[in-house]
């Protein structure tokens, strides 16, 4: 051991490799010094003329001072870049970080080279610190899906692209961001992958899917004659949270290989920034539909409205149409809980839930407004429109058998109209009026309807 580590000095002493490169470049001047010396002492042994001595004497010096100031300069042109790239480096790991700082350029080889690598290096880490940047003060994860195709395609010119966004819970992906005039999603890929998500190779295995080297990959992807494709899933929690597919053309495939996958080298450095931020905006909105939302049936619920109210309004006056409101109550749902439990009770709740939602259509909202109340709020309708609605909803319940521990059991609901902007320009008033017409159902003997009038309300102000 210890004559290993012996050996291994003197290879080190010898090939100066502990050595800083100023230092070399003093002892290479000292090693071309000596030799000038020796020969100029030798040619001086053998001349007895003083003259001859003299020119010998003032060419040593010459060569000398020549080779003193080449020794210089060559140890400064090598030394100089690299001695700010390694102050560079320190600030860097010291925190204290200036990007926008660059190493002079001094030559066009290999150390001009070399500092122009490090300053594009400073670049793109400054690129993507200030992406980071932009993106984590975006409000949504829309805002950042498309802060993210924007960048990609306008720093790298990297389309057509699609970007997926994944919900493991459903099972299903959608398309929130492409670059193309047309559906890529109809045009590309098997629209299976949208309603089952496990197959899509990217999102089920987590790992990048390339055609480049494996043709036809993916069996869900139609244009692998004529296209190419990569898949970069979007990891986000342990599980793929969304999935960036890039499609290129198969002419001169092999050369656009190279080019291509630099650039997608690089959008997986953008991609890799936004991931924990579209990670936390999603966790958020998570956060907040669940807030929103009744947990027993899955429908909106009270404070959503009040947190949405000038929304609503907004949508109503911008589009100058009117809104439907639906109070529906079940009848006698206090004696089903009374009778056979509350077990019983959260179905018949659910299953009315699910009823309602059935007859009205994705746009409209279907609110659980409190106990066995519905709201339900019918966007963009014609007069008369939301009655029609209403005993839609009616038939449906009273037409379903809700199995029960016991057998079946058949419930009946009452359901108030009303219409805003028609009955009042306030939208909480226009609730309350449907609430009153629901009461007047009630109070007519239940299972029906009852469009409110003005002569129902006597108080003049909500």
């Amino acid at each position: 051991m210890f004559l290993k580590d012996l050996f291994k000095r003197l290879i080190n002493l010898v090939t100066f490799v502990d050595i800083p490169i100023r230092k070399k470049f003093l002892l290479f001047w000292v090693g071309c010094a000596f030799w000038f010396v020796v020969i100029a002492v030798v040619a001086l042994l053998g001349i007895q003329d003083t003259v001859h001595r003299l020119i010998i004497i003032g060419a040593l010096l010459i060569a000398l001072s020549l080779l003193t100031l080449f020794a210089v300069w060559i140890s400064r042109a090598f030394t100089k870049p690299i001695e700010a790239m390694i102050e560079q480096i320190d600030i860097l790991s010291e925190g204290d970080i200036d990007l926008t700082k660059k190493i002079e350029i001094l030559s066009k080889d290999e150390i001009g080279i070399l500092s122009s690598r490090f300053n594009k290096f400073l670049d793109t880490i400054h690129d993507m610190s200030s992406f980071k940047r932009v993106v984590e003060e975006d409000d949504t994860a829309e805002d950042i899906y498309a802060r993210l195709g924007k960048t990609i395609n306008e720093n790298l010119a990297l389309n057509p692209f699609v970007i997926y966004e994944v919900s493991n819970s459903k099972n299903i992906m959608r398309p929130v961001y492409t670059t193309a005039l047309h559906d890529v999603t109809e045009d590309y890929c098997n629209r299976d992958i949208l309603v089952d998500c496990s197959r899509c190779r990217a999102k089920k295995t987590g790992e990048v899917v390339s055609s480049f080297p494996y043709p036809g990959i993916c069996k869900h992807f139609f244009k692998s004659g004529e296209r190419n494709h990569i898949c970069i899933p979007m990891i986000m929690g342990g599980s793929t949270g969304g999935v960036f597919q890039f499609v290129f053309d198969k002419a001169g495939e092999q050369e656009a290989f190279d080019v291509v996958n630099r650039k997608v080298v690089k959008a997986s450095r953008y991609i890799r920034e936004a991931v924990p931020v579209l990670e936390a905006k999603r966790m958020m909105d998570t956060l907040k539909e669940s807030a929103l939302r009744d947990a027993l049936t899955g429908l909106y619920n009270r404070r959503f409205l009040e947190e949405y109210t000038e929304t609503l309004v907004a949508i109503s006056q911008r589009r100058n149409a009117l809104m439907g409101l639906l109070m529906c109550d079940l009848d006698y749902f206090k004696e089903v809980n009374d009778i056979y439990g509350h077990n019983v009770g959260d179905a018949i709740l659910k299953e009315t839930a699910n009823v309602i939602r059935e007859c009205v259509r994705a746009s409209d909202m279907v609110v659980r407004f409190g106990g066995e109340e519905f709201l339900v709020i019918l966007m963009d309708i014609k007069e008369g429109e939301a009655e029609d609605v209403a005993e839609k909803i009616r038939k449906a319940i009273e037409d379903t058998k809700i199995k029960i521990p016991r057998g079946f059991i058949q419930k009946t609901i009452s359901v108030g109209i009303s219409e805003f902007p028609k009955d009042t320009p306030k939208l909480w008033q226009a609730i309350k009026y449907a609430d009153i017409g629901m009461y007047k159902a009630k109070n007519a003997g239940r299972n029906r309807i009852v469009r409110f009038a003005k002569d129902m309300w006597t108080v003049e102000e909500y």
